[in-house]
């Protein structure tokens, strides 16, 4: 799987729609946009997401390198579904300790510093076996959503020596990720990582390569947009998205969509189209689009009144 295939991809679901169209690309509002949507000048590190042991100040010694890469890798994988709903139906976000500013994925992050530091981190510490018991455990007694998924994909990953033997040097060591990077290694994991928008995926590579940067070193990077639920989202509240009656109503309402099937899979074909053209037309990547939307999440202003994001129950986001 390469750039053009997985791009002709989403091209023929998009086409594919049912008529009327489920979600629609306003090519109004992408060329208003454009003028908008700046080169990145100064990427995130992404060490708020590392221990202090592993952080960029430690240097780019080969051995650390792989331990970073690795971490990520793992930590990662869990990057899903930080939501569910309670007995009255109505939508419940997870928060670390109960702590409000742990929520989602900021707490996911200080729960595996704490497992790291704690000496029972998969793969560094802890094998297949000992990581499911573990973890099954712990993700119920921290109310994590979806945990038993959460412990078997880690126990899946939880091999550090097969990743530094085999996967470390032919996927990452070349500093050089690209969609066809992203797919082989999806493929090599599919359970943590199998997702056909290689959502995750893509955002471990382009996480590691910032990361990287950050140390000084040179890494190449030719990925799309992150096709998951909050881009979506924002992309319909600035007009790029436009979705058809009944499917407006059922995001709308928090209706649960059903995982592959046709509705999420037209919302997920046209994230990644509309930033590719959003991309092309601001003259800039595809992670500087994925950067200006993310930004957008963080203004309280832009979020005031947002419609809720498409709810399905997914490990790819």
């Amino acid at each position: 799987m390469n750039y053009e295939k997985f791009m002709a991809r989403c091209v023929k679901i998009y086409n594919g729609q049912s008529m009327p169209n489920v979600v629609r690309i306003n090519d109004d509002r992408i060329a208003a946009l454009a003028p908008e949507i700046q080169v990145t000048d100064e990427e995130a590190s992404w060490d708020f997401y590392l221990p202090e042991s592993l952080q960029v100040d430690q240097g780019d010694d080969p051995a650390l390198l792989q331990q970073v890469a690795y971490y990520f890798f793992v930590m990662l994988s869990l990057q899903y579904r930080f939501w569910d709903k309670d007995d009255q139906g109505d939508l419940q976000h997870w928060h670390y300790k109960s702590d409000p500013k742990l929520k989602g994925s900021a707490g996911l992050a200080q729960l595996m510093m704490d497992r790291y530091h704690a000496g029972t981190f998969p793969g560094f510490h802890l094998k297949d076996l000992d990581t499911l018991s573990e973890y099954t455990d712990l993700f119920r007694g921290v109310g994590i959503p979806a945990y038993t998924s959460r412990a078997l994909i880690l126990a899946s990953l939880a091999d550090y020596d097969h990743f530094v033997q085999d996967v470390y040097p032919k996927f990452i060591q070349g500093m050089k990720f690209d969609v066809t990077t992203a797919y082989e290694m999806s493929q090599l994991y599919r359970d943590a990582y199998g997702d056909p928008y290689l959502k995750k995926i893509q955002l471990f590579l382009g996480i590691l390569a910032a990361n990287f940067r950050a140390r000084g070193l040179k890494v190449e990077t030719s990925l799309t947009a992150y096709s998951d639920y909050r881009l979506p989202q924002v992309l319909r509240h600035l007009g790029v998205l436009e979705y058809e009656g009944l499917f407006a109503y059922l995001v709308g309402h928090q209706h649960l969509l059903n995982k592959g099937g046709p509705l999420e899979e037209a919302i997920r074909a046209a994230t990644v189209l509309a930033c590719e053209k959003l991309a092309q037309a601001a003259g800039v990547r595809s992670a500087d689009v994925d950067c200006y939307l993310f930004l957008k999440t963080r203004d309280p202003n832009f979020m005031k009144g947002i419609e809720p994001f498409h709810l399905v129950a997914t490990t790819h986001y």
